[in-house]
């Protein structure tokens, strides 16, 4: 099988190991790693990739950490758009500021855990997982024939 083309950045290193350096830094809290390869795709015409970066990391590494983390994430991110969009700025203070951001979030992995957990469960449940009474209701076939109503 052929392999994949290399994809270096401005200094020559290779992409994908830039990227999970800059979100092993983020996870970590190592601001000054983090900031070093947030700029290393900075400077090598990686921003859009770095965003996408980072909207995986503010629900994977910081997840329940900072429960309202994706919303001044996505607040960040829409800045940018308006600056690079619509004012044909570089956007390169909401980009800082996201990166900043998400490393002094209180992390938590709990949201990909859970996930693994659980789609693991279903992956080995033979039908055996009963719905509790309580999904029972007058909305429901099953609490009709039971003959539930409205409180």
């Amino acid at each position: 099988m052929p392999s994949k083309k290399q994809v270096l950045t401005k200094n020559g290193y290779d992409l994908f190991e830039v990227s999970s350096a800059f979100q092993k830094a983020i996870r970590r809290g190592d601001e000054q790693q983090a900031l070093t390869w947030a700029t290393e795709l900075w400077n090598s015409g990686y921003q859009k990739y770095a965003w996408k970066r980072m909207a995986i990391m503010v629900s994977e590494d910081v997840g329940m950490g900072e429960p309202q983390a994706p919303s001044v994430f996505k607040s960040l991110l829409d800045l940018y758009t308006y600056f690079t969009q619509m004012r044909n700025e570089t956007g390169k203070l909401q980009f800082y500021h996201a990166v900043l951001y998400l490393v002094k979030c209180r992390k938590s992995r709990y949201v990909d855990l859970i996930i693994a957990k659980y789609e693991y469960q279903f992956e080995m449940d033979d039908g055996s997982i009963e719905i509790p009474d309580y999904a029972f209701d007058m909305h429901t076939r099953k609490g009709k024939r039971m003959g539930k109503k409205a409180l």
